[in-house]
């Protein structure tokens, strides 16, 4: 008995490193990294970011919200489907 939970224990904790590793590989950092950043590894998330003017900067931030709330009115829309599939009442 007590060799299972050992075994289980360490499964556990092999589980929980490779989830950590995974994550870390494969993380991104944007605010981290520059335009004179040159990593001393190679790490796919971590990349150089060219500058860019204000106007392009508000048209990113603005695509980027657009985008944000197409994709909560779809959720919303599948939740409400399923809401009305199940038979219970749903407010937005």
């Amino acid at each position: 008995m007590v060799a299972i939970g050992t075994v289980a224990w360490l499964a556990w904790l092999a589980f929980l490193g490779a989830e950590m590793w995974l994550g870390f590989c494969f993380l991104d950092f944007p605010q981290m990294a520059s335009i004179h950043d040159t990593p001393s590894f190679h790490m796919p998330g971590i990349h150089r970011i060219p500058e860019m003017f204000p106007e392009e900067e508000e048209m990113q931030i603005r695509r980027n919200l657009k985008l944000r709330d197409t994709l909560i009115s779809k959720k919303l829309d599948l939740l409400e489907k399923a809401a009305k599939a199940a038979g219970r009442p749903f407010k937005r």
